[in-house]
């Protein structure tokens, strides 16, 4: 039998999170509804506004990033973006991203 890989599992925290308007001006400060998995969520962002989060340590393809949306009604779209920059990936509507 082939040795399996070990992975180590660990979370990379949010330490900032702004609810932004379609101009990408700040609204309100949601990061204490969305720090934890708590079933505590954020105010409802409508389609066309934008949720900036700021980690701990910086972010890219090689980490298992997941999102966990509390979806409300529609279809909602992810994209990830670096700050002011055009989307890295695009993810459609799934349960636990």
């Amino acid at each position: 039998m082939p040795e399996q890989e070990e992975f180590i599992r660990f979370v990379i925290p949010a330490i900032k999170a702004e609810y932004l308007d379609e101009n990408k001006n700040f609204i309100s400060d949601i990061y204490e509804e969305i720090k934890e998995l708590d079933d505590i969520w954020s105010e409802e962002i409508p389609d066309g506004n934008y949720v900036r989060v700021t980690f701990e340590q910086e972010l890219d393809n090689a980490k298992d990033i997941r999102i966990y949306p509390h979806i409300i009604s529609g279809n909602p779209r992810i994209e990830v973006y670096e700050k002011d920059e055009i989307p890295k990936e695009k993810v459609g509507k799934k349960k636990g991203y």
